[in-house]
């Protein structure tokens, strides 16, 4: 599950996505697959917690989001572990006032982003 954050952008990208913060979508796989792995290589790590809910490794301080992620589609699902537990075994999604994180915050955030490359085939 440490590797799901990294395999499900890499998933979504050999489909077609491309974010616009990484420039120009190059051709050639393998090269696109360095800059998603440099890119989350500079990104906090996401602990698993829970299937695919993760809680990021830094800032090392109390209060930090937990992310339900599936590549680019990631949410936050608690605006920290408190509400997160009250979010998943109540059946809740209310999220607080979130702390942003580096890279995920973004992706996160970046639903309204224009996406590059060819159509979505997920």
């Amino acid at each position: 599950m440490l590797a799901w954050p990294v395999d499900t952008l890499l998933f979504d990208v050999d489909n077609g996505l491309w974010w616009p913060g990484w420039g120009e979508r190059p051709e050639e796989q393998l090269t696109r697959h360095e800059v998603v792995r440099d890119a989350v290589k500079h990104a906090p790590r996401l602990i698993p917690i829970l299937g695919h809910r993760f809680i990021p490794d830094a800032p090392s301080d109390d209060g930090n989001p937990i992310f339900s992620m599936y590549g680019f589609d990631t949410i936050y699902y608690g605006a920290n572990l408190a509400e997160y537990f009250a979010n998943e075994f109540r059946g809740l999604h209310e999220i607080g006032t979130v702390r942003r994180i580096t890279f995920w915050s973004d992706v996160a955030e970046g639903h309204e982003q224009v996406f590059t490359g060819a159509p979505y085939v997920g």
